[in-house]
């Protein structure tokens, strides 16, 4: 602590290089980040007010990967049609870590656009569920 206003209560913003290997999962580079920087490092902000840390990001990880891993089969690509928030980055993780390939679609591609994608993605997809995220 060196400045005015630093606290105990303020995290640490790392300004070393952090080591990754590209045969890493996201899920372990996640815990590698953690364990490296300390579990209250690095922040995520979303459109919510407040910020989330590694350790809150690991859990969300691990809540939601345990979740849907109970509804999809390893190795299964799920399609994902999620805002830009803190749990669908854990989402992406957690089906990462769980065996599942997690695949992101995005709405302004239309229902065309996301057909071709779940076809091309392997996603097994509902036509209402297009149809009707066409018509909103």
């Amino acid at each position: 602590m060196s400045g005015k206003g630093d606290s105990p209560a303020m995290t640490r913003i790392p300004t070393e290089p952090f080591s990754y290997d590209a045969r890493d999962t996201l899920f372990t580079a996640l815990v590698s980040a953690a364990r490296q920087f300390g579990s209250r490092a690095g922040q995520i902000e979303d459109q919510k007010p407040g910020s989330y840390s590694c350790n809150d990001l690991l859990k969300i990880t691990l809540a939601l990967g345990r979740l849907s891993a109970r509804i999809t089969a390893s190795g299964e690509h799920v399609g994902l049609l999620l805002p830009n928030l803190a749990a669908t980055v854990g989402l992406v993780i957690g089906l990462s870590a769980f065996g599942r390939v997690p695949c992101l679609l995005n709405y302004t591609s239309g229902s065309e656009g996301l057909q071709s994608a779940c076809r091309t993605a392997g996603i097994e997809i509902d036509k209402n569920f297009l149809f009707r995220g066409a018509s909103i």
